[in-house]
């Protein structure tokens, strides 16, 4: 219902995330935020039943390489682009993984988090790229 607030909490005990319902007569809308702390904005977010989805990143200034400001929008249309996004990232982060790790052999290449570890992430990496073959041109 309106006003109401779901918090996303780790099996330590720490919230990751809350999210405060704005609407939810036909689609799901309100403001996501890190942790439990609402002055932690990540995104307005709108989710239709059909798993459509659109986030507004507002709150930080986003630039292109030319310096100019762009709209801080993302839209997930359905479950397979939410997918695609998801394993886009996994791609990059793999890659990112292999090639610093090439170019600095003396350190390694790690994602950290105050809740999902370096395995975690790990995990999740190759679980979305399963099946997939990374491929130099």
């Amino acid at each position: 219902m309106k006003g109401d607030r779901y918090l996303l909490k780790h099996k330590s005990g720490g919230i990751v995330a809350n999210f405060v319902v704005e609407n939810d007569d036909g689609c799901l809308m309100g403001k996501c935020y890190e942790d439990d702390d609402d002055s932690l904005f990540i995104a307005n977010v709108y989710c239709k039943a059909d798993s459509c989805t659109h986030w507004h990143f507002y709150g930080e200034d986003y630039y292109n390489l030319a310096g100019v400001p762009i709209d801080p929008y993302y839209h997930l249309c359905g479950s397979h682009f939410f997918t695609l996004h998801i394993t886009a990232m996994c791609f990059i982060w793999k890659l990112a993984e292999n090639i610093l790790s090439e170019s600095m052999p003396d350190r390694s290449v790690e994602i950290h988090d105050n809740y999902f570890d370096h395995d975690r992430v790990r995990k999740l990496v190759d679980l979305m790229l399963d099946g997939y073959e990374i491929i130099k041109e």
